[in-house]
């Protein structure tokens, strides 16, 4: 038989130097646990290529999107050992599905793609293979539906010659000439007469064994066939490579058709392939490996001292080959065949329930073997079968047999499906139950699918083909790369106003370590393979090396060339269906972990300096940090609904700037970073990061030849491309503005913006700015892409609300350098006034003003309720919501409002959301704020108050912040559970303080916030006291009013406190500082270089401490939680001061605080869901949820509700309905 069950063997040419591949087809029937089965089962491991007709194909995910017709992913099952291939075509159309599909082993050595160029149907499609070097094509069939004749035409006309060609599949079809054992029952008909002579005409040939049929009859009456063939055109048939034909109707695990096995011996046609490896980093050699990287760089020498260029070379390549010396010394290699284990949820009692699948209809065929299968099909043919037959020995009395034998075959086959879904259940339930904070996103993939790509034939623009790796990446080099000479003018550079020097200091250790922190373990390397959890490791053990050779990189003014090359892997791009378009794909540059490391460092330096200083224009949202893709939106919507009640009309025109990344000429952003004020060293460094660099694609698991770009473009995938692009737009933004242009960016998408009195003075205005724009482009060396542009007009008439056009039909832009437009056409809206694109329908607003969105989310959410509570679907909502701690999403979305209108004091004044704040906010522009009651920034800006708590943006700069501090710092704040522990840490404590007052120039300061309501007021009082030695020295209170919170309070008090201790520095020699708080959530935003959530005067304390610190180099720093009330005298002193000025004459910097804002919210959302609660209480007296929770809502999931476990009664009965 051709499916073994032995276990995998490394593929092995055979005596004759040919290598063999076991190939099987089969019809799934639409049974997603078959494939499954298929898949995952060691019964076929020998299979290679599996060829799967009529084959499960639905949801497999679930894509975000804003209606209700187009989330759901639809797929066929997925193995992580198998590649799938389905036809080219529209597989996400319902209506439509592919009728076959073909799965190919990734250890096999065997290459396979999608041929682009020929007719692709759902009922079939063409795939070229290579194994061996020898390539052949499989077209897998599957001939069904109402159209079957004409699908059949349509494969009769495919040309089959030339190439050697397997056609496989289902084609429903009969013929008596291809039928040959008893109980057959054929009529000749005019489609099979077509099907024999489309196989004699075209030189085709039947490999199947005419005596065996592939379908079974399960429906009385009816007789086995043969409607499921093997065929071999001239050129393969004659090669005679096509062996050890088979069929099972075991093996494909209780179908109705029968499991078609065979074996290709491939012609060694090129030489094998070295096979390649890769090595498993393992978290517990951590210590093996830093062994052996610092031997290893003992043994070339690394040292810690730079004089020249040429030493910078020599410690970046000895740091990458100190690393991937330890891997490979260390770590497990890998065949890069080998990408993942077999199916992760398959487990052994799924192996043996498919097994006992395969032995029960092997006993049952052997029992049935000498009956046709025609006479058992029923118990009134099986009787006239035994008169007819008596020398057969049938009888009525066991007629039962054989029905016993099918129902064995029926539980046998039930019961594999249910091991599938239990295993597959078990296994994601223990996903689940590893949930946390940090991971849920990751978790949160498994619902958009899985899909792995091969990079199918390429077509170039003249029609070549493009089939091997190497023409492939030619291909791909001319159309990503194209170097045309060109010197572009430059002028808006020229035009920008000469910034003075930036400061911009020297790295530390500690920027490093912090960057680094923040770096992602499943980043792809670079071509030495050096993950960031090996270079943690390489930090840990030699940091000094990496903090050398970055600041060599700056003062030589070089970038190793070792660090230059990059690995460019193709990826697709979404929605893209003509794959064989280089176009459809996105290259995606793989650098070295130890370059992207020091990109990373000095891209968020780029950033901060940026924004510090307004170098980059507003009118640019990405690329830079406090803005968003939302942001532009919500200001686009704004100016729309600002034109609207102005009685006037607004159109856009979108632009995409073509091969944006890849045409950045190095030269003027030189120039560009130089206006800005960039030091020298910055950017000497940059002309030589950007120079002689090198890429090579990888096709396929296989890496090009190098080449060189010249002169223009920035790797994608640096963190370095963002910032900047972002950075190369700002001169040409800034000459749209000056010329009266409303611009939009967001990285090299534009958007034109123009309001007028009618639709022609829209028009005459966006011809004007897109004839402006195109000049800034060609200026810059820069061009828009025809196909991406397009114009959509927003219009208001008699009241109603019309919105964006469709994309379209031609492009705007006719000849970007003449400054000619066109504007198209939209052929879906019949006539329209001049031929200009005309208006449709509506214009959805946004969702803070829409309840109908609000319906929607709630309906949604009561899904997620059910699904995570395991309940009944006529369980009450409001049961559900109260036991998972869930508030009904209106409620949410007001809280959410609110936590977003506490930004916008945060956000940098020249903000393009700022400046269309109501006229009451400082920042507020008056052109561009409107009245309009429907625009969302105006109802965002109804949460928040003009004179709240404003922060100061770039107070810290990246290379500054306690946590830089590094061995000047020590943090104590350990996690202590129960009252026991926090005493045992309070009296260790004490111990501490008590050693340290001992010693000359130890200042310890302690800090506390008190709030507290009484006679209906709100009190919040602060207050510190500071110690030199045993001595209290100082100590200070005041209060904020009823607009504060405790955490205000207590950051008050440090930055109170902290300018004393400056002021003390100046006076006495310190040498530690020591902060005692009890608040464990201040000192945490203390260390973090963006605190979220915290109040202004925390940054003012840390910059402060910086302050400090960079003033006297011999203080020392000490942050230490201290457990609330548990008798420190200090912490008790400091609360003390802190209640007795609660009362006194309040002095705020600002009227409200975000955090208080925040509080306000929370609070009034849970008392809008109690209120909600009880209402449903009165409504329903005797419902079960509202006799067992007695409780209200709240925010946090009840002791009670997180252990289910211990109460499943009373839990099954609140989820009952």
């Amino acid at each position: 038989m051709a499916a073994g069950t032995q276990a995998p063997r490394p593929p092995a040419p055979a005596e004759n130097g040919l290598i063999s591949r076991e190939i099987m087809q089969v019809n799934a029937v639409k049974s997603n646990t078959r494939i499954h089965a298929l898949l995952a089962s060691p019964t076929y491991n020998d299979i290679s290529i599996l060829i799967v007709s009529d084959p499960w194909w639905g949801p497999i995910g679930t894509a975000k999107h804003d209606t209700d017709d187009q989330h759901r992913l639809l797929g066929a099952p997925v193995n992580p050992l198998w590649r799938c291939f389905a036809p080219p075509i529209d597989t996400q159309n319902p209506a439509s599905p592919p009728s076959c599909v073909v799965y190919v082993r990734k250890d096999r050595g065997i290459m396979a793609e999608i041929d682009p160029l020929s007719p692709a149907t759902p009922f079939f499609f063409i795939m070229d293979i290579f194994i061996n070097g020898f390539e052949f094509k499989i077209v897998p069939v599957y001939l069904h539906g109402p159209k079957h004749a004409e699908v059949a035409e349509a494969l009769f006309q495919l040309p089959m010659i030339e190439t050697p060609t397997l056609v496989c599949g289902d084609f429903n079809i009969q013929h008596p000439d291809f039928v040959d054992f008893p109980g057959a029952k054929v009529k000749s008909s005019t489609l099979g007469r077509e099907f024999a002579g489309w196989l004699l005409d075209s030189d085709l040939h039947m490999l199947n064994d005419l005596h065996r049929p592939t379908r079974e009859p399960r429906v009385q009456g009816h007789a086995p066939s043969i409607i499921d063939f093997t065929i071999a055109n001239g050129a393969l048939f004659s090669m005679d490579i096509i062996s050890d034909w088979d069929s099972s109707f075991a093996h494909s695990l209780d179908s109705d058709h029968a499991a078609i096995f065979f074996t290709i011996h491939a012609p060694r046609v090129s030489e094998r392939p070295a096979n390649h490896f890769h090595f498993v980093i393992d978290p517990l050699m951590e210590d093996d490996w830093i062994a052996v990287f610092e031997h290893r760089a003992l043994e070339l020498g690394l040292k810690s001292t730079i004089t020249c260029p040429q030493e910078v070379e020599e410690l970046a390549s000895g740091l990458l080959s100190a690393c991937t010396w330890a891997t490979e010394a260390v770590m497990e290699s890998r065949p890069t065949q080998h990408k993942a284990p077999r199916a992760p949820w398959w487990n052994e009692d799924c192996s043996a329930a498919c097994g006992r699948v395969v032995t029960a209809k092997e006993e049952g065929m052997d029992s049935t073997k000498s009956i046709k299968s025609s006479e058992i099909s029923g118990e009134g043919t099986f009787l006239r079968s035994a008169q007819r037959s008596p020398e057969k020995g049938l009888s009525l009395e066991n007629f039962p047999d054989f029905l016993t034998d099918r129902d064995e075959i029926r539980a046998q086959t039930s019961h594999l499906w249910y091991c599938i879904r239990k295993a597959k259940r078990t296994f994601f339930d223990e996903i689940c139950s590893t949930a946390r904070p940090d991971n849920i996103w990751s978790i949160n993939q498994w619902y958009r699918g899985w899909k792995s790509y091969g990079l199918p034939t390429l077509r170039g623009p003249d029609g070549t083909l493009a089939t091997t790796n190497l023409a492939k990446a030619e291909l791909l080099h001319d159309t990503f790369f194209p170097y045309t000479l060109i010197t572009p003018t430059g002028q808006s550079v020229e035009a920008m106003t000469q910034n003075t020097e930036l400061p911009f200091p020297t790295i530390s250790k500690g920027e490093i370590a912090a960057n680094l922190a923040s770096c992602s373990n499943k980043s792809a390397p670079g071509a030495h393979g050096s993950n960031y959890r090996v270079l943690r490791w390489a930090f840990a053990a030699r940091g000094d090396l990496i903090e050398v050779l970055y600041n060599a990189m700056l003062s030589f003014e070089y970038h190793p060339v070792c660090l230059k090359n990059a690995l460019i892997a193709p990826i697709p791009k979404p929605n893209k269906f003509d794959f064989a378009s280089p176009k459809a794909y996105r290259p995606i540059s793989l650098l070295e972990t130890l370059s992207k490391l020091f990109e990373k460092i000095m891209a968020a330096r780029f950033t901060a300096l940026s924004g510090l200083h307004s170098l980059i224009p507003p009118e640019q949202f990405g690329g830079k940090d406090m803005t968003s893709c939302m942001d532009a939106g919500l200001s686009l919507i704004h100016d729309i609904e600002g034109a609207w009640a102005a009685k006037k009309q607004a159109s856009i025109t979108l632009l995409d700037i073509s091969g944006y990344f890849n045409n950045i000429d190095h030269d003027l952003l030189v120039r560009c970073m130089q206006k800005m004020g960039y030091p020298a060293q910055v950017l000497g460094w940059l002309r030589s990061y950007l120079s002689n660099r090198t890429a090579s694609f990888r096709i396929n698991d296989e890496v090009g030849m190098a080449f060189g770009l010249q002169g223009r473009g920035i790797p994608q995938g640096s963190p370095l491309s963002p910032v900047f692009s972002s950075i190369f737009t700002a001169p040409m933004l800034m000459s749209l503005r000056a010329r009266g242009v409303r611009m939009r960016a967001y990285i090299d998408d534009l958007c034109i913006f123009q309001q007028s009195g009618s639709q022609e003075g829209c028009i005459a205005g966006l011809l004007e700015g897109t004839c402006a724009t195109l000049e800034a482009l060609s200026d810059m060396g820069l061009s828009a892409e025809r196909s991406k542009t397009e114009r959509r007009e927003y219009g208001q008439v008699a009241g109603v609300l019309l919105g964006p056009a469709p994309e379209l039909q031609k492009s705007c832009v006719e000849d970007g350098h003449e400054g000619q437009v066109c504007l198209g056409r939209d052929e879906n809206v019949g006539e329209q006034p001049s031929g200009l694109v005309g208006i449709p329908r509506a214009h959805a607003r946004s969702s803070l003003n829409s309840k109908g969105h609000c319906k929607t989310l709630q309906t949604v959410q009561n899904i997620a309720c059910r699904w995570a509570s395991g309940s009944f679907r006529t369980a009450p909502t409001a049961v559900l919501e109260h036991t998972i701690a869930m508030p009904p999403i209106s409620f949410r979305l007001r809280h959410q409002c609110t936590n977003y209108s506490a930004k916008l004091r945060h956000l940098p004044s020249s903000s393009e959301v700022c400046a269309r704040l109501p006229h009451s906010f400082r920042t507020s522009v008056p052109k561009l704020a409107t009245t309009a009651r429907s625009s969302p920034i105006n109802a965002l800006a109804a949460y928040t108050s003009p004179n709240a708590e404003a922060r100061v943006p770039y107070l810290l700069m990246p290379w500054e912040g306690v946590k830089l501090l590094d061995d000047r710092l020590a943090v104590s704040m350990p996690s202590c559970r129960g009252d026991a522990q926090k005493k045992a840490y309070a009296l260790a404590l004490q111990s501490r303080i008590t050693d340290l007052a001992g010693k000359t120039g130890v200042a310890t300061l302690y800090t506390d916030g008190s709030c507290y309501s009484q006679d209906g007021t709100r009190h919040t009082g602060w207050g510190w006291c500071l110690q030199l030695g045993s001595e209290e020295i100082d100590h200070a209170g005041g209060a904020l009013g009823p607009n504060h919170t405790s955490y205000d309070a207590e950051c008050c008090a440090l930055a109170e406190g902290v300018a004393r201790v400056a002021r003390l520095a100046h006076q006495t020699p310190l040498y530690l500082l020591h902060i005692v708080s009890d608040n464990a959530g201040m000192l945490q935003g203390l260390l973090s270089s963006k605190p979220k959530g915290a109040p202004s005067s925390l940054d003012r304390a840390a910059r402060d401490i910086c302050d400090l610190a960079s003033q006297h180099a011999q203080m020392d720093l000490l942050l230490s939680w201290c457990p609330a009330h548990h008798q420190v005298p200090g912490n008790e002193r400091a609360d003390a001061i802190a209640k007795a000025h609660t009362t006194t004459t309040p002095t705020p910097a600002f009227s409200v605080s975000t955090d208080r804002i925040r509080w306000e919210a929370k609070e009034r959302l849970l008392a809008e869901w109690e209120v909600h609660w009880n209402t449903f209480k009165e409504k329903h007296p005797n419902s079960m949820g509202a006799l067992a929770l007695m409780n209200p809502p709240h925010l946090r999931l009840h002791p009670f509700h997180a252990a289910p476990g211990k109460h499943w009664k009373l839990h099954t009965q609140l989820r009952s309905p």
